[in-house]
């Protein structure tokens, strides 16, 4: 056992916690390693400070807002990434489908699968011809002309 492993099992073996094999194990170790009972009189030293110093009292009625706090956070759901960021993509994505074709069937009385979609199909869906309107080098101008030119 190397001095990292050591003291890594100081604090366990001075709670009590060690088994007997490992305790065995530490204490020949501490014997022979200077820098290992360095660290454990350290521990011990802390140890004995803490039990010095005078308790405090906490807050009013702090571990009622902790229960609450706690049982609150354990009822939450957890959200992933569908649920941020999937499901709202997906309705817009369905939304936008249903007003095209609601524009299209709407404007034309029926359904005409054999008829392909024409841009001008999509710019009247989505109300891009209103930027005809703007007086010119507006910025709806601007937007209408990068738009018809792609």
């Amino acid at each position: 056992m190397n001095c990292r492993d050591v003291q890594r099992k100081l604090s366990p073996y001075l709670d009590g916690e060690c088994e007997t094999e490992q305790c065995t194990i530490l204490e020949t170790h501490l014997k022979g390693c200077k820098t290992c009972q360095k660290a454990m009189q350290t521990l011990t030293d802390t140890w004995e400070l803490i039990t010095i110093l005078p308790g405090s009292k906490p807050a009013p009625y702090f571990y009622t807002r902790l229960k609450a706090r706690m049982t609150s956070e354990e009822h939450k759901e957890k959200t992933t990434w569908v649920d941020r960021i999937l499901i709202p993509t997906s309705a817009i994505a369905a939304i936008a489908i249903g007003i095209l074709v609601g524009s299209i069937v709407g404007r034309n009385g029926e359904w005409q699968p054999d008829r392909p979609l024409v841009e001008d199909d999509i710019v009247d869906a989505l109300y891009l011809d209103h930027f005809d309107d703007f007086p010119s080098a507006s910025l709806g101008d601007a937007l209408f002309t990068l738009a018809v030119q792609e």
